[in-house]
């Protein structure tokens, strides 16, 4: 089964390019077969990731400023504006269902960005409520682990310079290489693989808020990759 990104089919196996802005590195990833992406989505879990998405989050922070606000005046102001965000999230996300254009792409990820009164009682929420804080651990951490799970099951071969030359071994990629990879970087190839398992189109038609671009990602893909023949 192909995989779509950028407009550019790629085959299972097919060797796509992660290059990381001003790093003079590229990290050659392969696409993964149709097995091969709950086996990643799984290494992922085991890892400790655990993605949520916008709504998750938003209706997360509903119910904790319920229950911390519920019976103060100013809760009341906090619970409109975080309603109207994920309102707003809900529009944008149907509108570029009825129509995948440039305009719906940028409205969405737009949309995704909360208003300044959401992200205020975000901080307090965060401070007082556990769960909360570990929502946004989670999601904070999501996409290093799935870099990880990515690197150890899917990169093929890396260029740069001072780069030792690459291996693999059976059990993946060797501890001593992957700690040559900058998390910034890891990140990047997390967000290339998960674009290859779950390409926008697909992810944007499922209801499950999870599915919500995550943080450096848009509904149109991730504009550090490269094709292979594109070098």
């Amino acid at each position: 089964m192909t995989s779509k990104l950028n407009g550019v089919l790629y085959a299972p196996g097919e060797r796509v390019a992660v290059e990381p802005p001003r790093s003079g590195r590229i990290y050659w990833v392969r696409n993964p077969t149709f097995l091969e992406k709950p086996r990643w989505r799984h290494s992922v879990a085991a890892l400790g990731g655990r993605r949520w998405g916008q709504l998750d989050l938003a209706m997360a922070l509903r119910r904790e400023v319920e229950r911390f606000l519920g019976d103060d005046p100013t809760g009341a102001q906090f619970l409109e504006a975080i309603d109207g965000y994920i309102a707003g999230i809900e529009t944008a996300v149907a509108a570029w269902r009825d129509e995948r254009s440039d305009e719906n792409s940028a409205a969405l990820t737009k949309a995704l960005v909360p208003p300044e009164l959401v992200t205020g009682i975000e901080t307090q929420i965060t401070a007082a409520s556990l769960t909360y804080a570990n929502m946004q651990a989670d999601r904070a951490s999501y996409r290093e682990y799935a870099g990880i799970a990515a690197a150890q099951m899917f990169l093929g071969d890396w260029e740069g310079k001072g780069l030792p030359p690459f291996r693999r071994t059976i059990s993946g990629v060797p501890d001593e290489l992957m700690n040559l990879i900058p998390s910034a970087h890891m990140v990047l190839i997390g967000d290339q693989v998960e674009l290859l398992v779950d390409p926008p189109e697909l992810l944007m038609g499922n209801s499950d808020s999870a599915f919500l671009p995550l943080p450096g990602q848009t509904p149109s893909g991730d504009e550090n990759t490269q094709p292979e023949n594109s070098h």
